[in-house]
């Protein structure tokens, strides 16, 4: 009888071992949820910033072919047009100017996507799990830089403004009580907030909005760009700065000077 009843006993399984084995299997399964979502958070976080990296790419382009509006200086016959040249906007310019990245870079070539909707939050990239939205702007840098020549009589005189421009890229978070972690893992400069199409620029590394902000100078925009010399090389530097300003005997005639308050030195010249 007692041989029977050890047998009987061995041959089921108590209560304890079926908790054990529950244990171990939720907590098998809380590991691997654990490392899905720490997985696809890393992922997403990669994604964006390579979204980030080429939209900064794609505005340094649109930069180089809108930077200077006309080739010449008295007559404008009408063919200036950049947002980003003073004297397409009667010597003035937005201290923001928004660039609509469907019209202005995917249309004229200067960015590459496989989304062709325009009308979706995520344009220009797919969905992600981080970001609803992307928004691109240029920054000018204020009050502008004065270019100054030394005088064989001594002093110096200005010869023109220097126009500086700083590229923007924004990502619209779809959690922004996030944005303070979003801003360490994304690596922006702020988070900020927007207002109409334009998000506000960094002054301060604020933690909390609505946007993960980056700003770069377009000429470096990325360090993968292409190559750092092509937008700097000095006989392209002194093409620009001969055909496209005043000459130099004008530029330091002080009873022409009127004729020059308007000058500007764009892209980079």
């Amino acid at each position: 009888m007692v041989e029977m009843a050890i047998s009987r006993r061995d041959a089921g399984v108590t209560l304890l071992e079926v908790m054990l084995v529950l244990a171990i299997g939720a907590m098998i399964v809380v590991l691997s949820l654990r490392s899905y979502f720490t997985y696809r958070a890393n992922t997403d976080v990669t994604e964006v910033q390579r979204n980030v990296d080429t939209l900064f790419q794609a505005l340094q382009f649109y930069y180089r072919a809108n930077c200077n509006g006309v080739n010449y200086i008295t007559t404008f016959a009408g063919s200036c047009t950049s947002p980003l040249d003073p004297r397409c906007n009667n010597n003035t310019l937005s201290i923001n100017v928004p660039i609509n990245i469907h019209t202005q870079l995917v249309a004229p070539g200067f960015l590459s996507t496989t989304n062709t909707n325009p009308s979706t939050s995520y344009y220009p990239f797919g969905p992600n799990s981080i970001v609803s939205g992307y928004k691109v702007q240029f920054n000018s840098i204020q009050p502008y830089p004065i270019r100054s020549v030394n005088l064989s009589a001594g002093g110096t005189q200005g010869v023109g403004s220097i126009v500086m421009w700083q590229a923007q890229v924004a990502v619209q978070l779809k959690d922004s009580s996030k944005a303070a972690a979003y801003l360490y893992a994304l690596g922006g400069n702020c988070a900020s907030s927007a207002g109409g199409n334009i998000v506000t620029p960094c002054t301060a590394v604020t933690t909390s909005g609505a946007y993960i902000v980056w700003q770069r100078m377009p000429s470096f925009a990325a360090v993968q760009s292409r190559s750092p010399f092509w937008v700097s090389m000095p006989l392209i530097q002194q093409f620009n700065q001969m055909y496209t300003t005043y000459p130099i005997t004008l530029l330091l005639s002080a009873a022409n000077w009127y004729q020059v308050n308007n000058q500007y030195f764009l892209c980079g010249s």
